[in-house]
């Protein structure tokens, strides 16, 4: 397990970490290949702007926003699931 490892590191370096440390799964990811460019542009327009946070000088991605759900897409193809 990766996590494994990072522990060891931690402790290498003088953290306390306990021996059977409680681990919750919090965030899954789900990626897809679209095949085209995106016009991230037409989209936040299309979709509405109420659930939508796009602000490509900050970061590439356009995000749509639902409770507890967020969905990235990148003009590179690149949808992510989050």
């Amino acid at each position: 397990m990766g996590l494994s490892k990072v522990f060891e590191k931690l402790k290498a370096m003088g953290v306390e970490i306990p021996k059977k440390p409680e681990i919750t799964i919090q965030n899954i990811v789900a990626s897809a290949d679209l095949g085209r460019v995106l016009n991230l542009n037409a989209i936040a327009i299309g979709l509405g702007l109420e659930n939508i946070e796009y602000e490509p000088e900050q970061f590439p991605a356009l995000y749509i926003v639902f409770p507890r759900l967020k969905w990235s897409c990148y003009y590179s193809d690149q949808a992510n699931l989050l």
